[in-house]
């Protein structure tokens, strides 16, 4: 029985017990036994350079994120908040923390940190796991979830202590993978480049048939394969081939214009882009594609792809990481604005607009900008208005002119 087979069998017999469900993998491989199995088998869509560069431009995006913690009342930045300190206390950078957990949800449908608290409970550290250190027990009768860390022993942690993201699930728990969501269309794409590196490594030449119009014997059969293998499978090019015995020479396969080879490896990155969400000019697909276009390629990114994932991930470490005593003082928030990238001009005018009609003072729009503060520069600008134009001004100013002349003519009746 080979391999596939056995996992397949250990599959059928490993079942729910006492209604705790053991965790499988997105391709439905039992950890454990046919862990490397499933591991394989998931990171061979990395082979495809659409996936690959895909999830490598929505991680990278979503990891170059600024996390802050604001306040409740005014939704201002808490600077230097204590908070903070667990992205810098972590076995791995904030950034491939974050790169991590979403980069292990869409291959393998689930990305995990364990969060280390201390005596008040407050967490002191995330610990990023990599795929395949944690299973998921979930009692669906009483609703009970538990993660077992298979490399700390099989301890039993709370959801509570377990930053869990997954993006897309079937019972809201175990998450499942793209690559389970798109096989058909990965596996098209594999069969595609093995098909277009067969081609190419048999120095672009199809399949034929020599056929000969006398008989040969087997001797001169391995002689003339011999020689048309030694012609034209060298990978030397510009090969030549004699034809001799009144051979004849028939194609039966198709060629790489014929078969569309190039046609349908760029559909599959289109179909690639789809599933993960993203504009193919993004990954390279430059037909048609203009400066405007590229530009609303980036922002439609931002919007329809990093922002749901921004949020997920928000609201999983604000359940998670701020004790409920906090909830209504602070919380943590992804910076989004960061990486709405515009051109120096754009960006210019538009805080310049903000100051001038008073929205924020010049100090905020530094900030904004990234520069320092300066001296008297926290005041709002009120924008000028013509007093003589000025409805309520004039009204107001009516309504001083009336009193005064009532009190003028009281004061000559007192005389």
């Amino acid at each position: 029985m080979g391999i596939f087979n056995r996992a397949q069998k250990v599959q059928r017999d490993t079942q729910v017990v006492e209604n705790q469900e053991v965790r499988t993998d997105s391709f439905n491989f039992p950890l454990g036994l046919s862990f490397d199995l499933a591991r394989i088998i998931n990171q061979d869509n990395n082979c495809l350079s659409a996936f690959y560069g895909g999830i490598e431009l929505i991680t990278n995006s979503l990891a170059a994120v600024p996390i802050t913690v604001k306040s409740v009342d005014d939704n201002k930045v808490i600077k230097g908040h204590e908070l903070l300190n667990i992205f810098s206390n972590m076995n791995v950078p904030r950034f491939l923390l974050i790169k991590g957990l979403v980069s292990d949800a869409y291959r393998y449908g689930n990305g995990y940190a364990y969060i280390k608290r201390g005596k008040d409970g407050k967490p002191v550290q995330l610990i990023y796991r990599p795929h395949g250190a944690v299973s998921i027990e979930y009692n669906n009768l009483t609703q009970k979830l538990y993660y077992i860390d298979t490399i700390m022993s099989g301890k039993k942690i709370e959801p509570v202590n377990m930053i869990h993201i997954r993006k897309d699930s079937l019972d809201g728990i175990r998450g499942i993978s793209l690559g389970k969501i798109g096989a058909k269309i990965f596996d098209l794409a594999k069969s595609t480049d093995s098909t277009a590196k067969d081609f190419f490594d048999s120095g672009c030449n199809v399949s034929g048939v020599l056929t000969s119009t006398k008989p040969l014997n087997p001797k001169a059969k391995e002689e003339i394969l011999a020689d048309w293998h030694a012609a034209f499978n060298s990978g030397k090019a510009n090969n030549v081939g004699v034809l001799g015995y009144d051979l004849s020479y028939q194609q039966v396969a198709n060629n790489a214009n014929d078969s569309q080879l190039l046609q349908s490896r760029e559909y599959n990155v289109l179909e690639i882009c789809r599933y993960l969400n993203i504009s193919p000019v993004l990954l390279g697909i430059k037909a048609g594609a203009a400066y405007g276009n590229i530009e609303s390629a980036q922002m439609d990114l931002i919007i329809h792809t990093l922002l749901p994932w921004l949020r997920l991930i928000e609201e999983e470490f604000n359940n998670k990481l701020v004790l409920p005593s906090e909830k209504n003082s602070f919380y943590i928030d992804f910076d989004e604005d960061k990486i709405m990238f515009a051109d120096k001009n754009s960006t210019a005018n538009y805080y310049t607009n903000l100051v001038k009609n008073g929205l924020i003072s010049i100090n905020e729009a530094r900030e904004a900008m990234g520069f320092g503060p300066r001296e008297g520069a926290d005041d709002l600008i009120i924008p000028y208005t013509n007093i003589n134009d000025n409805k309520v001004d004039k009204e107001e100013e009516e309504n001083n002119q009336k009193q005064e002349e009532d009190e003028q003519k009281e004061d000559n009746q007192d005389s």
